[in-house]
Parts: C-alpha cells; sequence; structure tokens
C-alpha cells in the first residue's frame, strides 16, 4: 500500500490475504444493512444466516442481491436451500438484534439447528 497523494491510495490486493481483502471490500461502503436471510432445509427446519454483501440491483422489478459465498469449496446451506426451494426471505437487522445476528454467524450444522447463544427462536 502506498500513498501517492492526499486525495488516493494505492493497493495491490495482490499481496493481501483473502480475510484482508474481505476486510478492505467491506469496509469500503459503510455503514452497510446486513442481510438476515433464512431459507428452509430439507427438513422444513428454519435456516438463519447473515449476509454483509447486499445491496439493491433494481427497483423494478424490486430485486436484491446476496453474496452467498463458498465455505471451504462448498456452497454454504443458504444457497443450497435456496436454490432447491426456489425462496428465500431476506430480513434486515435492526439495532436490537445486532448481538443475535453477530452470534449468527457462526458455523451450524446443516439441519438448521440454530447455535444455541443465537436465542432466535422462529415464529409461524
Amino acid at each position: 500500500m502506498k500513498q501517492r497523494d492526499h486525495q488516493s491510495l494505492e493497493i495491490s490486493i495482490d499481496t493481501l490475504a483473502p480475510a484482508d481483502i474481505y476486510r478492505l471490500v467491506a469496509s469500503t461502503l459503510v455503514p452497510r444493512p446486513i442481510a438476515w436471510v433464512t431459507t428452509l432445509n430439507i427438513f422444513g427446519k428454519v435456516n438463519l444466516a447473515p449476509f454483509s454483501f447486499f445491496t439493491v440491483v433494481s427497483i423494478d422489478p424490486p430485486l436484491f442481491l446476496i453474496n452467498c459465498d463458498r465455505r471451504g469449496g462448498m456452497s454454504k446451506d443458504t444457497t443450497v436451500n435456496a436454490l432447491r426451494s426456489g425462496e428465500l426471505v431476506i430480513n434486515v437487522v435492526s439495532e436490537n438484534l445486532i448481538l443475535p445476528m453477530h452470534k449468527s454467524s457462526v458455523a451450524a450444522p446443516p439441519d438448521g439447528t440454530p447455535p444455541p447463544s443465537t436465542a432466535c427462536t422462529p415464529e409461524a
């Protein structure tokens, strides 16, 4: 990283680790909403996962985009569930839900069992 002048900064991403690139990109547009996405697995259990890369793509029709990156070369449960069912729900996290949302970001079993620390209970 080198500073060229007071108005620009050049960053060579080929020297950065993937985690550092993520932090750089994620911090570029702030504040940004977090998408808390729910899907149903094949057993009908709710999968709840936060996504920090979330944006509006179009107003007419209203389209939103979330980045369902892979983990360890495998598709995340959200991706698998949404592709199978054709459905997902994007919820926007309000301030009073920040802690449970953060706790829901840990890897959970694909059976839809949320981490016990999230204190989230699905409602009909």
